[in-house]
């Protein structure tokens, strides 16, 4: 609504003022909580979000510390939009067990760890939809051999991807392979960065 990150904090049970913030898309949080760092007790997170904690005397003035560090950022031209580094390019058939386990024991990922990034080559969508309460979410349902993928980015339109995917159409998909569990059931997820 607003075009802006986003902010929120409570006393966790033993009284420390803790928060959780995410970029509204353009503005990197770490290098805002960078900006404001003064009014922190710790922080961290990456260009999409992060967390917080902050002290009593702070939190009252630390709207104030973030609006000044956004308009250095907005001055300084520095925003999100990274080129994305691409760390293997693979097709749907590669997607397996092994390479499951494998990107299993490279986590926990963060900052200094970031996630492999993958192009993935030659994916023809069965199926392009958008889902979730405000319709604002985009699924790919993909086949590989007997195997069935949802491929999923959340926040995102098809059309506000670099190439919009269409059903039946082979695209390539910049995106993350998880392990997601959903109503129970342990299922491996594509997790949608960009089509090409």
């Amino acid at each position: 609504e607003f075009n802006r990150p986003a902010f929120l904090w409570g006393k966790d049970g033993k009284g420390i003022i803790k928060g959780s913030c995410r970029s509204e898309g353009v503005t990197s949080i770490v290098r805002l909580m960078e900006g404001a760092s003064a009014s922190f007790l710790t922080f961290g997170g990456h260009h999409a979000s992060g967390g917080f904690s902050v002290s009593h005397e702070n939190i009252h003035s630390l709207p104030e510390a973030l609006i000044e560090a956004q308009a250095i950022l907005n001055t300084s031209g520095e925003v999100l939009r990274e080129i994305l580094q691409v760390d293997a390019e693979i097709t749907m058939s590669d997607i397996t067990e092994n390479l499951i386990q494998s990107l299993d024991s490279l986590s926990p990922f963060g900052i200094g760890n970031p996630k492999p990034l993958f192009a993935i080559r030659e994916v023809v969508p069965q199926d392009v939809m958008i889902f979730g309460k405000t319709q604002n979410h985009t699924k790919l349902k993909v086949v590989s051999g007997r195997d069935r993928y949802d491929a999923i980015c959340f926040f995102k339109l098809p059309t506000e991807f670099t190439v919009a995917p269409e059903k039946e159409k082979k695209c390539t998909l910049l995106a993350h392979i998880e392990r997601s569990f959903f109503m129970g059931r342990l299922e491996t997820r594509i997790r949608i960065v960009d089509i090409v």
